[in-house]
């Protein structure tokens, strides 16, 4: 079964965005979730960050995800092993990796605090 596809419709105005189709957000996130476990790269770590709030069940979308990548571990299994990819990345890393893609405002003070907080919202997809 394919991914969920919907009309874009601007977070501003309300208004749908005409002339294309994107995914929903649960299935974007759980294919950043999946980039998050195999390269653990800041912007990964940012988008996910940012992402899980507003989505919504992931169960569904991570199962899609892990079926189009041919994986045959279970969601569960595949969260508990992106919370492990991002306890072993080096904040450090992530920071001087990222910052120069990411403008002044909108980059995180401090990236352990923000891949500790990661870990806490990927936990509470176990539950």
């Amino acid at each position: 079964k394919p991914p969920v596809i919907k009309q874009a419709v601007s977070q501003y105005t309300q208004k749908t965005v005409t002339g294309f189709l994107v995914y929903a957000l649960e299935d974007l996130t759980a294919r950043k979730i999946h980039a998050l476990c195999t390269r653990t790269e800041g912007k990964d770590v940012l988008d996910v960050y940012n992402a899980l709030p507003l989505c919504g069940k992931m169960n569904a979308a991570m199962q899609k995800m892990l079926e189009s990548e041919k994986n045959s571990a279970t969601p569960r299994e595949f969260i508990e092993k992106t919370i492990q990819a991002v306890k072993k990345t080096d904040s450090k890393k992530l920071r001087n990796l990222t910052n120069p893609f990411i403008p002044s405002a909108k980059r995180p003070r401090d990236w352990l605090e923000l891949k500790n907080d990661l870990i806490i919202k990927l936990e509470r997809l176990l539950k």
